[in-house]
This record gives structure tokens, sequence and C-alpha cells, in this order.
């Protein structure tokens, strides 16, 4: 298995799939545009990870000055939560006893 520094400059046909694969400096300067435009807007930026399901690109995301992040599911927000992110969204309703539960053991 490889790690995330033995993935790059391999050939794309290397890689197991599913894999994100992205351009890191693009990816830096597209958090820059989009948090700079809601500043500009006098709005706070609160992405969703369901475009990324990624903690690294979430902290990049929170170091550019956004408010929070967006999950759909609980244990999207339990390891978002486990990672160290506080502000964590969840966009969707959570009904079930076990759900709720699982829920409030992310609270600090």
């Amino acid at each position: 298995m490889l790690d995330q520094r033995g993935c790059r400059g391999i050939s794309k046909w290397e890689l197991d799939t599913p894999c994100l694969a992205i351009d890191e400096d693009i990816l830096e300067q597209n958090i820059r545009a989009m948090q700079a435009h809601a500043v500009a807007f006098g709005k706070q930026l609160r992405p969703h990870a369901k475009t990324h399901k990624c903690s690294h690109i979430a902290q990049m995301q929170m170091e550019a000055g956004c408010t929070g992040i967006c999950v759909a599911k609980v244990s999207e927000a339990e390891v978002l939560v486990k990672n160290g992110f506080q502000g964590v969204l969840i966009t969707s309703p959570v009904v079930t006893d076990y759900k709720i539960e699982r829920l409030m053991e992310c609270l600090p």
C-alpha cells in the first residue's frame, strides 16, 4: 500500500480507485478565491465536505478562514470531530436514537 508521498509522480493508471488526485497548488488557489469571494460580500463560508470527504482539505479550508465544515451524516461528523474540528454542521436530519447518541458523543 502506498502512502501519500509514495503516490506522487506515479502514473494515474497505477492508482487504486477510488482515489482523490488533485493539483495542490490549484486547490489552494481555489480555496483562497472562494474565501475571498465570500468575504467580499460580507458572508461566512461553511463548505460541504461531500465534495472532497477529506479532513486534510477541510483543514485547508478552515485555515483559509471558513466558519466551519458541513457534512451530510453523523459518521462524517464523527471523523472530523475526532480529527479536532469544531463547528461541524450536519445538513441532514438526525432522527434515530442511535444516531442522536453518537452525535451527542461528538460534543466537547
